[in-house]
């Protein structure tokens, strides 16, 4: 894999910046320059069509972030990635690459398609930002986040990743307009719309926030397509333990209305062990057939990270410093109702400042008819350098 290890030799050696680089300053004006540089590997099975599938995705990300010396500033993302593997040959891929995005404009273009390699160039962020003491206006291509949950946020009505989301800190993003108002130190209100063609393609939340001693609470109303959303989530200690939870109920179109509720603990020791638990019912469960691998892709299409066969999962996380650049983390999830499982475990190295090296697996137990056991075994690495 020549790309692979010439990628991997370049972030090795590069410089540790790990801070944003000043690319033009005059007076009040500065323009600057981030992003990252990555090489993520993943081995599996095909849970659908059966086979050996290996995905090599390299991924540049040039952040560039202007800075007016007034209440405006503007930020771009881009992103170019480039993938080789036996995935650019499954049926999943071919069925899905040239699905639209799930933005509304589509700002992504394919600048390679041919010899088993497939290159993209597409826009992650794209936002101009109008920001006072009191008041902050997004206009673009934005994530705003919702939600406290560690496995599942059904509050995040936007994008949520799943539980086994190899990147969850990577957010679709929403084309559209959003404000948040700082009414006091304690109390804040917050809207976002998302550009749509009609009425009932539109996707629109307000939310208001408010802290109570050690707790922040967060009450949200909001549309996606044609259904309603109304919930909250709170955050806050019970002694030293940090506790969260979320509530959603959705008033739906074309089914019966359902709740979705979490609720979790986490603590962490000066020994630098942290511990979480969490628990997820979703009331308003998919209905899929698995035996027909079309109409289940289908179906998927529309999903998100909270949407799930079963109704109720508990999840478990540990985390454990083996020394101040080497960390250990076990993941685990139980799906309560048919007795099935899948245990994540991976090792991070942070080489430097700004790069890092981590690996790990995704091992699936149980019934074959429950959430998680007819998926096949995955095993990861990436290699990641921040500048």
């Amino acid at each position: 894999m020549p790309a692979a290890a010439a990628l991997a030799a370049l972030i090795l050696l590069a410089p540790g910046i790990g801070r944003p680089v000043t690319l033009y300053e005059k007076q009040d004006f500065k323009l600057k320059l981030a992003g990252h540089l990555q090489d993520l590997t993943s081995s599996s099975e095909d849970p659908f069509f059966g086979g050996h599938v290996a995905n090599n995705t390299q991924r540049l990300r040039l952040t560039f972030r202007a800075l007016t010396g007034s209440v405006l500033s503007a930020e771009a993302s881009i992103d170019t990635t480039y993938t080789f593997g036996s995935a650019l040959d499954s049926p999943l891929f071919l069925l899905t690459k040239d699905m639209p995005p799930q933005t509304y404009f589509n700002w992504q273009r394919a600048y390679l398609d041919e010899g088993g390699r497939y290159g993209l160039i597409s826009v992650y962020r794209a936002v101009l930002t109008v920001e006072a003491e009191k008041y902050r206006v997004v206009a673009g291509r934005q994530r705003l986040a919702y939600g406290t949950a560690l496995f599942w946020s059904p509050i995040d009505i936007w994008n949520p990743t799943g539980p086994l989301a190899l990147e969850p800190g990577e957010k679709v993003g929403v084309d559209g307009i959003s404000g948040t108002w700082w009414i006091s130190d304690k109390t804040s209100a917050t809207a976002l719309a998302a550009i749509a063609d009609t009425w009932d393609q539109a996707r629109a939340a307000a939310s208001w926030s408010f802290q109570h001693q050690s707790y922040t609470f967060d009450f949200l109303a909001g549309k996606r397509g044609r259904d309603m959303i109304y919930g909250l989530d709170f955050v806050g200690y019970v002694g030293t333990a940090g506790l969260h939870g979320e509530f959603t109920y959705t008033v739906a179109d074309q089914r019966d209305d359902y709740p979705r509720a979490v609720i979790g603990m986490d603590y962490a020791w000066k020994n630098s062990l942290y511990a979480a638990a969490e628990y997820y019912h979703n009331g308003g469960p998919l209905q899929l057939d698995l035996n027909n691998p079309l109409l289940a892709i289908t179906a998927l299409q529309g999903a998100t990270g909270v949407d799930t066969v079963n109704r109720n999962f508990l999840g478990l996380l540990a985390t454990y410093d083996l020394d101040p650049l080497v960390r250990g983390s076990l993941a685990v999830i139980y799906d309560l109702d048919r007795g099935s499982e899948v245990f994540a475990p991976s090792l991070s190295w942070s080489a430097s400042g700004s790069v890092a090296v981590s690996g790990g697996g995704q091992i699936f137990r149980g019934a074959s008819d429950g959430e998680y056991g007819s998926y096949p075994d995955l095993g990861w690495f990436r290699l990641r350098w921040d500048f």
